[in-house]
């Protein structure tokens, strides 16, 4: 995945940098989920990318999914997966490979767990890789 090397990672720092998301995530950002981590807490679930070109400019674009764990309802949940779109929206910053020239929240959804205790919702976070 030449130009998203690191994507998560950065994003994640970016994450755990600001106040107002960590202060919502208690149990931490994480570079991925465990069974271990106190609740409510947001981890990177997954990050897909494919290629583009457009005049010229090659580069990849990549999906980062984020999901927030929550065992105090959906609206804790919710808001946590929506902080992050709030704090990543616009951002441009040099990655592995690349800079970053867009980024920008896609979608937000939420669903109670078969435990039917935990919710988690799913924050989806487009970026632009411009490759170096």
């Amino acid at each position: 995945m030449s130009g998203v090397g690191g994507l998560a990672a950065a994003i994640v720092a970016r994450l755990q940098a600001d106040a107002g998301v960590s202060a919502l995530a208690g149990g931490g950002v994480l570079a991925e989920g465990r069974a271990s981590a106190a609740f409510p807490y947001l981890a990177v679930a997954g990050v897909a990318a494919r290629a583009w070109n457009a005049g010229g400019e090659a580069g990849r674009e990549a999906v980062v999914t984020l999901e927030a764990l929550s065992r105090d309802g959906r609206d804790q949940a919710l808001v946590l997966a929506e902080a992050c779109g709030g704090v990543l929206d616009g951002l441009s910053f040099d990655v592995e490979g690349g800079r970053v020239v867009g980024l920008f929240a896609e979608a937000a959804d939420v669903a109670l767990e078969k435990d039917r205790v935990t919710w988690r919702a799913r924050v989806r976070i487009r970026a632009l890789v411009e490759q170096s």
